[in-house]
């Protein structure tokens, strides 16, 4: 448990490696580091969790705070880096929890890399009253995600918006790259209501929420998931 909320620990490589944290950003998993920890050799003990309310990390039931993000990172150093500092990777999202986490426990952290995590886009005091209004029309109609009609029209969906990605890594398992796969694979594809078409599986109720998720069934404990 991290928190009271169970959590996906992603790891990679020998134990007795050096760790290096991996936080990935909204609305994805922390299993979309494969490709990187390819790359990265034999050097390290790559660890990426599920942030809470994402991938196979359990739902919070008192909605979600930016501030949790920060709690749960010192959590999750001190169980896999309890003696010694680590270095820290985050991307989006993760990248502002983990550079306002160096910034608050430097102590923590001996080296820091940002993908694409360097705060919020600028934004002026005088439109807030549009946006909690807008917010407010949202909570009238109930959150959903997109479906897709198939395995393929999703990967496709993912290449259009990346186009540097090959069609092996927009089919990639984790994705959804078998028709077969049950519910409980992290970040699948499934088929939730016997209508044949499928979406990405995750919290519909934090759509509209800047720290929207996906989600498979909760565990009680840390699962660490060995690649």
């Amino acid at each position: 448990m991290i928190r009271g909320l169970a959590c996906r620990l992603h790891c990679w490589g020998r134990p007795d490696a050096e760790p290096l944290l991996l936080l990935h950003g909204w609305g994805d998993t922390g299993a979309t580091f494969q490709f990187l920890v390819d790359s990265l050799g034999d050097r390290w003990r790559a660890i990426a969790p599920d942030w809470r309310g994402f991938g196979d990390s359990e739902w919070g039931a008192g909605g979600y705070w930016f501030a949790d993000y920060l709690a749960d990172l010192d959590a999750i150093l001190r169980h896999v880096s309890p003696d010694r500092a680590a270095p820290v990777v985050g991307h989006s999202m993760g990248g502002n929890v983990a550079g306002l986490y160096a910034g608050v426990r430097p102590e923590r952290v001996n080296a820091l890399v940002l993908i694409e995590g360097f705060g919020m886009p600028a934004s002026n005091p005088r439109d807030a009253p549009q946006r909690y209004r807008l917010w407010l029309d949202e909570q009238r109609v109930p959150a959903d995600f997109r479906t897709h009609a198939s395995i393929e029209a999703f990967a496709e969906r993912l290449r259009s918006r990346s186009p540097q990605l090959d069609a092996h890594r927009a089919r990639w398992r984790r994705f959804g790259d078998d028709d077969a796969l049950p519910p409980q694979e992290v970040g699948v594809v499934v088929d939730r209501g016997g209508s044949g078409r499928r979406r990405v599986d995750r919290e519909p109720s934090l759509k509209v929420s800047p720290d929207g998720v996906r989600r498979v069934v909760p565990t009680h404990e840390i699962a660490v998931q060995e690649h």
